[in-house]
Formats: C-alpha cells, sequence, structure tokens
C-alpha cells in the first residue's frame, strides 16, 4: 500500500515567491507614497500662500491709510493656525511696481517632487517666479521662491 504523504508546511519555492510578490508591491507603494507626499507639501505651500494673501488684504482692511508693512510676524495674527507657519520660510515683499506686495515661500530647500508640483498648480494658483510686474511671469520650477500676488 501506498504512504500517505502528509504537507505540514509550506516548500521553500513557495515561500520565495511569496516573498518576492511581497517586495515587488511595497517597492510600488513607496514610489506612489513618496509622489503623493510631494503633492501634498505642494498643497500645503500654496494653501499657506492663500492664507497670507487673505491675511494682508485683512491688516491692509484694519489699517487703511497707513502703509502696509511688509512683516510676516504682523500677518499671522490673522491667520487661522500661525504656529504652522514658518516665519523662516514665507516673506512678504513689496513689487516692483509701488502699490504692489506678494508673500512668498522660500523653496531651495524643497525636493525636486515638490517644485514639479508647484509649476503643475502654477496657472490655477496665480503662482509667480519673483516679484515682478509681468504677467508671463508664472512659476516654472525654479529654486528661489514661489510668489502669489496679495495687490
Amino acid at each position: 500500500m501506498k504512504r500517505k504523504k502528509s504537507r505540514k508546511g509550506f516548500t521553500l519555492i513557495e515561500l520565495l515567491i511569496v516573498m518576492t510578490v511581497i517586495g515587488i508591491l511595497s517597492g510600488s507603494l513607496l514610489l506612489t507614497m513618496g509622489s503623493s507626499t510631494d503633492k501634498a507639501e505642494a498643497t500645503r505651500i500654496v494653501t499657506d500662500l492663500n492664507s497670507l494673501r487673505l491675511a494682508a488684504g485683512l491688516y491692509y482692511a484694519d489699517n487703511a491709510g497707513s502703509a502696509l508693512s511688509p512683516d510676516i510676524e504682523r500677518l499671522k495674527t490673522y491667520v487661522t493656525a500661525p504656529e504652522k507657519l514658518s516665519g523662516d520660510q514665507y516673506e512678504f515683499k513689496e513689487g516692483e511696481n509701488k502699490g504692489q506686495w506678494f508673500v512668498g515661500c522660500k523653496i531651495a530647500a524643497q525636493p525636486e517632487g515638490v517644485r514639479e508640483s508647484l509649476k503643475k498648480m502654477a496657472a490655477a494658483n496665480g503662482l509667480r517666479n519673483s516679484v515682478t510686474s509681468s504677467d508671463s511671469d508664472t512659476y516654472n520650477g525654479g529654486t528661489s521662491g514661489v510668489y502669489i500676488r496679495v495687490r
């Protein structure tokens, strides 16, 4: 009579195949997560710039008749969560034409993926390379900074 062979575990080949499949899936997940974190960071920067732009409008309305001071710390009092805004990352600058003001974010330390995401969002959000009056100055992925016009 033939003896029945009982299996008590997986073979080495089966374990290697499962480990290979898990490795491939986790590798693709890491690639996907990396690009989504870059887009999330770019979205946070655009949201912060828009918040500071609105804060500058409120500051100007409260202090009508006085000069609009390029001080990020004063604008933070008009923002809902000022502790999330880094003072050394954001700046408030006067444009080349008198009466023009811009809020900017220094992005030299940001990864390439964040700058690429900002470049894709530039036209829809009014992002610029600098504080020039040129309407063709849409942000193009540069490393110095990204600006949005306040007024």
